[in-house]
């Protein structure tokens, strides 16, 4: 699948909205490495900054424009998503302008743009790499939605699906989709792939949080509080990647952030994980 990627110049940029946009992009880009692509990276947030310390020998594009999603305190509703619906199109609009800006430059053959609707280029291959194409919405505005979707879409030569085909996709009918691009469903991503499991500290219970904010310090700070109560050895991964801390609060052991090798060993000893359900975990 990788093969015609060889030698080629390959850009990929992940949407910052949580790190699992920037986790799963790990084993295309350690794909793309095998096959001598030349690859360069960009992102913004912490998405971004995990990518960059990820992969710190490769080229890193500064400043790409951020979304800036948010998640309110009372909980993440239609309506709050529709609310922000302006913000996202002028940061669509936004990335456009610095990748046209960038692409004078770099010249990439390839760009792969995990669901960044502005990262494409007339002058390029561009691909979309996605798992919601036909998200669940409320009747009166599914079809204004899918006529824009799609339209946005058109941009993009391919996309990508990191699942498997049916029965043993995860997705469901979020994944349907049918147009005129290629689609092609490339199996499950994971930054634990090809990872062996490097010794840490063992315990009982793990949680991590990841996603924008103030929904992420919300649950941050629920499972705190459980920790607190459970009477086990617990540890908290806090999905903060730009940061840099480990120490224990009130008997729980709470860390910035782990790489994949101590965070598959905890994973895998633990009795019992906690983490707002998404693609990555």
């Amino acid at each position: 699948m990788y093969q015609r990627f060889a030698n080629k110049k390959v850009l990929i940029i992940p949407l910052n909205w949580g790190l699992g946009h920037a986790t799963r992009c790990v084993p295309i880009i350690e794909s793309l490495l095998q096959v001598n692509a030349q690859v360069d990276i960009s992102g913004s947030g912490i998405s971004g900054h995990y990518l960059n310390k990820k992969f710190n020998f490769l080229s890193f594009q500064e400043a790409c424009p951020d979304y800036h999603i948010s998640y309110p305190e009372q909980g993440v509703t239609f309506t709050s998503m529709l609310f922000q619906w302006p913000k996202m199109e002028a940061a669509i609009r936004a990335e456009n302008r610095w990748l046209r800006k960038q692409m004078m430059h770099q010249k990439w053959d390839f760009i792969i743009s995990d669901h960044r609707f502005g990262i494409y280029h007339p002058a390029a291959h561009n691909i979309f790499v996605a798992h919601q194409l036909n998200p669940i919405l409320p009747w009166a505005i599914k079809p204004f939605f899918q006529w824009s979707h799609r339209k946005k879409l058109k941009h993009f030569q391919e996309i990508w699906i990191p699942d498997n085909e049916s029965p043993f996709d995860l997705s469901g009918s979020l994944s349907k989709f049918s147009g005129s691009q290629v689609v092609q469903r490339i199996g499950w991503l994971s930054r634990f792939q090809n990872v062996i499991a490097l010794t840490f500290d063992d315990f009982e219970w793990v949680g991590w949080v990841s996603g924008p904010e103030t929904q992420r310090t919300i649950f941050e700070n629920e499972l705190q509080q459980i920790f607190e109560k459970s009477g086990k050895r617990c540890l908290l991964v806090c999905g903060q990647p730009h940061l840099s801390f480990d120490t224990t609060v009130n008997g729980v052991r709470r860390v910035s952030h782990l790489d994949e090798a101590r965070m598959k060993f905890v994973i895998q000893k633990a009795e019992k994980c906690f983490a707002r359900s998404g693609y990555s975990t």
